[in-house]
């Protein structure tokens, strides 16, 4: 059975322009570690998050997610593993993706504009822009809302900052000190939450 959307309609439910989308400089845990900086930007459905302000312009079911990261020279994602598929594909620049069970022992592929990968369920995966130039990264995971396994280094690491993961939201805790670039307000506090 066929039906008809109004161009209003479609507009405010359907379409996400990308100068709208709201960056997130530390939407995962482990973007508080300067190695793993980025920017990322919800565009469909809610998919594999650890903020509850995390929104996407196209929310409900859509059986996948998608993101657009954005990634300085250096930057990336840590190793980690979610119960869905992901995908990647580079929109700009040059991308290099590994995956294995830690950063000491792992295999790579570099992808350029438009290459597409796809990353099977459970396996350690982990990104990272090695070249000079801006990386502008398409993910996308499918099924429904999941959560992110954390390489258990990462997680020490982060923890030590004074960041951690309640449920599968990430807040500061204590004393969270100002590191490089971040502040205070760009991670929820766990004082500040009222639904924990």
């Amino acid at each position: 059975m066929t039906h008809t959307i109004s161009v209003e309609e479609m507009e405010s439910t359907r379409v996400a322009r990308f100068k709208d989308l709201t960056p997130f400089k530390v939407a995962y845990l482990d973007a508080v570690l300067p190695e793993y900086r980025r920017e990322n930007m919800k565009v469909i459905g809610r998919g594999v998050a650890e903020r509850a302000d995390q929104l996407s312009p196209i929310q409900g079911d859509h059986e996948y997610s998608m993101t657009i990261v954005r990634m300085e020279a250096n930057g990336g994602v840590a190793p980690h593993a979610h119960p869905t598929s992901e995908v990647f594909m580079p929109l700009a620049g040059r991308c290099t993706v590994f995956w294995g069970e830690s950063e000491g022992k792992f295999e790579q592929i570099e992808l350029g504009p438009w290459d597409t990968m796809s990353v099977p369920v459970g396996v350690m995966r982990w990104f990272r822009n090695l070249g000079d130039e801006t990386v502008l990264l398409l993910a996308m995971t499918g099924g429904k809302q999941s959560t992110v396994t954390w390489h258990p280094d990462i997680v020490r690491r982060v923890e030590e900052l004074g960041v951690v993961r309640v449920g599968d939201q990430i807040m500061a805790v204590g004393a969270f000190q100002d590191v490089d670039g971040l502040k205070q307000g760009d991670i929820p506090s766990l004082k500040a939450s009222n639904s924990l």
